[in-house]
């Protein structure tokens, strides 16, 4: 992976709900210490329902601050190696399915950005507790660069219904 000259504070939600989910999870988190930077804070895990599709397996889900040197596109890709690594299957849909990993990077300090591959800030973060809730355990006061609106604000319009359950699956680094 090609370095860049300065560290950057990035955003990264995590999410698992097949196999061993907390192992799958504690995966990731040591491949991205490893590959992408230094995990400065973690959240508590979350124990979800899946959203925007059918699935009887429950999720569970976390948010890491990582600084890293390595750039957006670069991080994408290292990130879907490990999720390659861990387990996870090429989609057979366009749709959302199971999965036994999915990273998705949230932030990448302020930057905006439209790829093919990447867009920055997350396009759905504000739709979806089960990243919000998390992301307040970290970042309450970080500031989306998009909606000019904090976490904390955003957790409070959001309109998800979810009910998520703190577990007592702390990752611990």
């Amino acid at each position: 992976m090609e370095k860049i000259g300065s560290s950057f504070d990035v955003y990264v939600s995590i999410g698992s709900n097949l196999g061993n989910r907390k192992k799958n999870i504690m995966d990731a988190c040591q491949l991205i210490q490893e590959r992408v930077g230094k995990i400065e804070l973690s959240s508590q895990v979350y124990e979800n329902p899946a959203k925007e599709f059918e699935s009887e397996n429950l999720f569970y889900n976390l948010c890491l601050k990582i600084s890293t040197t390595l750039s957006p596109e670069d991080l994408v890709s290292c990130t879907q190696g490990i999720e390659k690594q861990i387990g996870r299957k090429e989609k057979a849909s366009m749709s959302y399915e199971s999965r036994v990993i999915d990273i998705d990077i949230l932030y990448y300090d302020q930057v905006v950005l439209e790829t093919e591959i990447l867009t920055l800030p997350h396009p759905k973060i504000q739709e979806r507790k089960f990243v919000l809730v998390p992301l307040m355990d970290i970042a309450p006061k970080f500031i989306d660069v998009k909606l000019q609106k904090t976490i904390a604000e955003l957790l409070a319009n959001c309109e998800d219904d979810s009910i998520l359950i703190q577990t007592p699956n702390a990752i611990i680094f």
